[in-house]
């Protein structure tokens, strides 16, 4: 009985500890838009999205691509507000 409970204790503690307290750290946001050169849709590119030095924004850096003439930040975990 002891040890049961010698093994279930530290179990439930440590599992509470890796769970933590809910969602934490920045949020962020999920963009998408088109890009189009003279009307027409730009066939692919590379989309760099950097948070402004002037608003001494923190964020994160952002990749996406545009394909056929459309982006998203979705797959890449979005942007920061």
């Amino acid at each position: 009985m002891n040890r049961t409970i010698a093994f279930i204790l530290p179990t439930i503690i440590a599992l509470t500890l890796i769970q933590g307290c809910g969602e934490s750290g920045p949020k962020f946001l999920n963009l998408n838009g088109k890009v189009t050169v003279d009307g027409k849709p730009v066939t692919f590119a590379e989309l760099n999205i950097t948070p402004l030095a002037e608003t001494k924004n923190a964020g994160r850096r952002t990749i996406t691509y545009v394909i056929a003439g459309e982006y998203r930040t979705a797959q890449t975990g979005g942007v920061s507000p």
